[in-house]
């Protein structure tokens, strides 16, 4: 075990705390307003992009739509198909969705956790804290992904402070699941 395994202990932990202290429907309500709600969006469409994106329905509206785009043989569509207009539109429907499906599920899952009945108490803290940690988790993965675009020098220290990592926080590091959607987006060009 290193200082990384010993940091990611100490947050965790304080992590669990504040999802238990806060519990399941107030740590939600927290993550969906305001700002963290729209990154909390941005990170969920970042997530999904890739695999909603691979949905038949999905796949034939946005060729319909590259294919209407060229039909027109203008320069004006030319660039707009040329900076990908078909994903940035896709991007937009599909954050505008997740806004809106995240409001319905915050309100039902508000409603339902606020009742006041001991067990539903005990299960509010326990989803709280599995929120919390779930929280954390996409947070690092994320900081792995923006750390892993520093330079080389960067990566080789990161790597070498997460060596030997009890947890396989530097597997994770290197193998960051993450890194495939960049992948994927930049094979779909």
């Amino acid at each position: 075990m290193n200082v990384a395994d010993l940091i990611a202990i100490g947050t965790i932990l304080i992590v669990a705390l504040i999802g238990a202290g806060l519990g399941f429907g107030r740590f939600l309500s927290f993550l969906s307003r305001g700002i963290v709600g729209k990154v909390l969006s941005i990170v969920v469409c970042y997530f999904i992009f890739g695999i909603v994106l691979d949905w038949p329905i999905v796949k034939n509206l946005l060729t319909a739509f590259v294919e209407f785009m060229q039909s027109k043989d203008n320069f004006f569509c030319n660039i707009l198909l040329n900076i990908r207009i078909d994903l940035i539109a896709f991007a937009v429907v599909l954050f505008f969705a997740v806004q809106l499906l995240k409001k319905i599920f915050t309100a039902l899952v508000r409603w339902l956790f606020e009742i006041d009945f001991f067990a539903i108490r005990i299960v509010n803290k326990i989803f709280g804290v599995i929120l919390a940690v779930l929280t954390l988790i996409i947070a690092t993965l994320l900081i792995f992904q923006l750390l892993s675009f520093s330079g080389a020098g960067t990566i080789e220290k990161i790597t070498s402070c997460l060596s030997g990592s009890a947890f396989g926080l530097d597997k994770l590091f290197i193998e960051n699941p993450l890194l495939s959607i960049i992948e994927s987006i930049n094979l779909a060009k």
